[in-house]
């Protein structure tokens, strides 16, 4: 029970990877609110969850709905101890000399400025300036590796990287701010990897595909007082693709 009587707020966890971290949190005690897009997705993710999960559907890199869902965080539980900025998206714009730049600045947009907009919400809003408290931002190991036709993708990444070393000398001592950057993870994001008869999983060193749990499990790490003099530094969770491996490029996605 590491979270008992926190609160918790992450952002993209209708399903996948931020389904799982919610939910793990709310196991250890935190009181949880969760955001998604749509709606009646998000509302059974929260029922599945457990009771007096907070449910805020609206787009991640909406700032009227980040001031809005952290307003009704502090209002419903109180202050916001802990956020993961889950929300994300891949699109699969083929190589940077051909990409569509307007397709592109939506990545930048959900993928770099929505994350900064959360942690002024919950700077500011939520009086985590104040109280102190802990961020992770879920990156991915394609900012690591380079990628034909998804080099804007990692790009995205690796700035989300930056920002998160940066955040973390800028709100320090009162908060500490982590990444993690996941390879390979079934989920919904990521079904086109999983799509046929083949083992995306036997190019992984480990030889497996990720879970969500192997994610939410060093999210939690991270956000917990046992990381208690860790900031600013990234958590690969990858299976070490990065080491070797080239799985199939996925479809456009979301989380």
């Amino acid at each position: 029970m590491r979270f008992e009587g926190k609160v918790a707020l992450i952002t993209g966890a209708s399903r996948g990877i931020g389904f799982r971290i919610a939910a793990d949190l709310h196991a250890e005690g935190a009181r949880v609110a969760i955001t998604g897009r749509r709606e009646d997705v998000l509302r059974n993710a929260a029922a599945a969850i457990g009771p007096d999960v907070l449910a805020i559907a609206g787009s991640a890199d909406d700032p009227s709905h980040q001031a809005d869902a952290v307003a009704k965080v502090v209002d419903r539980h109180g202050p916001v101890d802990h956020l993961v900025n889950c929300a994300g998206v891949s699109l699969k714009l083929g190589d940077l000399v051909d990409i569509d730049l307007d397709r592109g600045r939506q990545m930048v947009e959900l993928n770099c400025l929505a994350p900064i907009g959360w942690v002024q919400q919950v700077w500011h809003a939520g009086r985590m300036s104040e109280r102190g408290g802990s961020i992770v931002n879920v990156a991915s190991a394609a900012a690591f590796r380079s990628s034909k036709g998804n080099g804007l993708y990692g790009a995205t990444k690796s700035m989300l990287l930056h920002l998160t070393r940066s955040m973390a000398f800028e709100t320090a001592p009162a908060v500490r701010v982590n990444a993690v950057a996941p390879g390979l993870v079934r989920s919904d994001f990521t079904s086109a990897y999983f799509e046929g008869d083949g083992n995306p999983g036997a190019a992984i060193p480990l030889a497996r595909a990720g879970e969500p749990e192997d994610i939410a499990g060093a999210v939690l790490f991270l956000l917990s007082d046992d990381a208690s003099w860790v900031t600013g530094e990234t958590l690969l969770v990858d299976g070490g693709i990065v080491l070797g491996g080239n799985p199939k490029r996925p479809q456009d996605g979301r989380k």
